[in-house]
């Protein structure tokens, strides 16, 4: 997933990387959930399927959770554990941190400076891989989305 973004998010960059609560946890339903920033002293969550919310953490640690954009409390309850485990619950559902390789990159596009980030899984890939095309003992493969697709044609 490629983000593009205007270069003055280099500060919520900056934040992001400061607060290890950023992120996304692989649950033990088998779901996913993408912790970010939000205004304030705030955290937004964000499923696959567009459900959101905002997160206020609690005296005790734990943090509550909104309905989408509004103010309505929808019962869910978010803990994390210490930065190193990289463990979340969410909603009663344990998860883990998934761990990211991340590429940022400048360029102009229209007259305009942006900045962007290339986030993919740790696994999905060989760290010596670039994403595309690559020669390897007369055989071409590509690499898209995680996946390899192997041409073995020869030609």
């Amino acid at each position: 997933m490629l983000a593009c973004l205007p270069v003055a998010a280099a500060h919520a960059t900056a934040t992001q990387e400061a607060d290890c609560r950023i992120g996304i946890y692989h649950l033990q339903d088998r779901s996913d959930v993408d912790i970010g920033l939000g205004n304030d002293a705030h955290l937004r969550w964000r499923r696959k399927d567009g459900t959101s919310g905002e997160l206020t953490e609690t005296p005790d640690k734990t943090w509550t959770s909104t309905f989408g954009w509004t103010s309505r409390a929808d019962g869910k309850r978010v803990a994390f554990s210490e930065c190193g485990k990289g463990e979340i619950t969410f909603a009663g559902v344990k998860g883990q941190r998934i761990l990211l390789n991340t590429t940022d990159t400048h360029f102009q596009s229209g007259g305009v400076s942006l900045a962007g980030r290339l986030v993919m899984p740790k696994d999905s890939e060989r760290e010596d891989d670039q994403p595309g095309e690559r020669a390897e003992s007369g055989r071409c493969e590509q690499h898209r989305a995680g996946k390899r697709f192997e041409d073995q044609s020869g030609g």
